[in-house]
């Protein structure tokens, strides 16, 4: 039976929140801002197989509590869904591996604050012995992760004290059996927040992460990591004595392989990416260069389903006016198997993304999307199919939860004041006009979308 992989240590948060009321200092006064209100905080997670979707949310409660339960629902091609609830670990993302089985999807959650764990859950929500792999890190954040690179579930972890920082590995099969009786050590990773990634590239797992000479030299001004690699072979050993460089002074970004070539990106000065191809001998050949807008941001970069080349899929912020209706524009790129960035994008579409996947046929995008009219409104968590190449809807977007919106009036101190002396207050719906002071109180109405 085929497993998914739900792992700790990605959170996508969503929303806005509202502070005490505090009085201005002398010379602020309040200003109102009319918006609307009830939009969640989830916790998201998407992957895809074989015509399938697994999406997992967790939304918090109205005070910022953090949810007790993990929602993942099965969403079949025809858009119909079953779901199952487990206990909520904290931080949560899910890593498919295709295809998914009709008897129902096993997920396997990890988890990195008190340790570094796994424990699987049987399709209908039973609970195997929780697994144990490492104890946790003290020094900044262990960034658990796990990908599913064809042929085994790669999860990977940063362990050991400052000075003697490594990132480690372990392997499970398909059906979620532990390959790696001990967890693997890769090779040093000098980052208080260390950027890794695995992947398969002609018949190798490569795994890729951002690195500093020592445990001091992230602090020092001026001082970039280097991108290194490890591969593992099938039976477990390190092809590699020591890293490879693979791209000195740059910091990673995101890392897909399309059969024996993977794309590479990479941090640029101007804010958006460098991209390099990368074969499985390691032989790094630089390509093109991904501008960004300053508010665009990465979603995700994918292998092109049923082609040779990839997708890299961003998020834009649009604000549409009076009152506040923050929304997005989501765009799909494509980029050639040189790493070459087509001049325009081949995708825009209104909403605001948080995921995407690939069921190796379609593209599978999760979004906020909100419908407002006068004082109402609603907001919907949606799944919507595309088809790989070209970038046709497949089926109308599934709604797996929705959430009323209401015209709410907020007050917000135009300053003079100190940054963190909370001085806001909520309002009666529909109290007040508009009132913007500078880009600050834009960003307020905004949810976060790095990742």
């Amino acid at each position: 039976m085929k497993r998914l992989l739900v792992i700790a240590g990605f959170v996508v948060a969503a929303g806005t929140s509202t502070a005490t009321a505090q009085p201005c200092d002398p010379g602020g006064e309040l200003v109102e801002v009319t918006e609307y209100s009830g939009r969640q905080h989830y916790h998201l997670a998407l992957a895809a197989g074989a015509g399938e979707a697994l999406v997992g949310w967790a939304p918090e409660g109205p005070n910022g509590d953090v949810p007790r339960e993990f929602t993942m629902s099965r969403v079949a091609a025809d858009g119909s869904t079953s779901s199952i609830r487990v206990p909520f670990l904290g931080h949560a993302a899910i890593v498919g591996t295709p295809p998914m089985t009709s008897s129902g999807t096993t997920a396997m959650h990890t988890w990195g604050v008190g340790g570094v764990g796994v424990m699987l859950r049987e399709p209908d929500g039973a609970e195997r012995a929780p697994i144990h792999l490492d104890d946790y890190r003290s020094y900044g954040d262990s960034v658990v992760r796990a990908r599913f690179d064809g042929t085994h579930f790669v999860v990977t972890w940063v362990a050991g004290p400052p000075e003697a920082s490594v990132l480690k590995a372990v392997r499970f099969d398909p059906d979620g059996v532990q390959l790696d009786a001990t967890p693997l050590v890769l090779g040093p990773a000098f980052a208080y927040k260390p950027w890794a990634a695995s992947t398969r590239i002609g018949g190798v797992t490569w795994v890729t992460w951002s690195t500093f000479t020592s445990s001091d030299a992230e602090f020092v001004s001026g001082t970039n990591p280097d991108l290194v690699g490890v591969r593992i072979a099938d039976d477990g050993r390190l092809l590699d004595a020591t890293p490879v460089v693979l791209v000195p002074g740059a910091r990673g970004v995101a890392l897909a392989a399309n059969g024996d070539t993977a794309l590479l990106l990479v941090m640029a000065p101007d804010g958006g990416f460098d991209m390099s191809t990368i074969d499985r001998d390691g032989v790094v050949t630089p390509g093109g260069h991904l501008a960004l807008a300053d508010d665009e941001f990465l979603l995700e970069l994918l292998a092109a389903p049923g082609g040779d080349g990839f997708t890299a899929w961003t998020t834009h912020p649009v604000n549409t006016g009076t009152p506040i209706h923050a929304e997005d524009e989501v765009a799909a790129r494509t980029i050639s198997r040189t790493g070459v960035a087509a001049a325009a994008p081949s995708l825009t579409l209104a909403g605001q993304a948080w995921a995407i996947s690939t069921d190796g046929r379609d593209y599978l995008l999760l979004a906020v999307e909100e419908t407002v009219a006068g004082a109402t409104g609603e907001e919907r968590l949606t799944l919507r199919r595309f088809r790989g190449g070209t970038f046709t809807p497949v089926t109308v977007g599934t709604t797996l939860v929705a959430a009323p919106l209401t015209l709410t009036t907020t007050q917000f101190c135009s300053g003079p004041y100190e940054p963190n002396d909370g001085c806001q207050a909520g309002g009666p719906a529909g109290a007040g006009t508009m009132g913007l002071i500078g880009l600050g109180l834009l960003a307020l109405c905004r949810r976060p979308r790095r990742r």
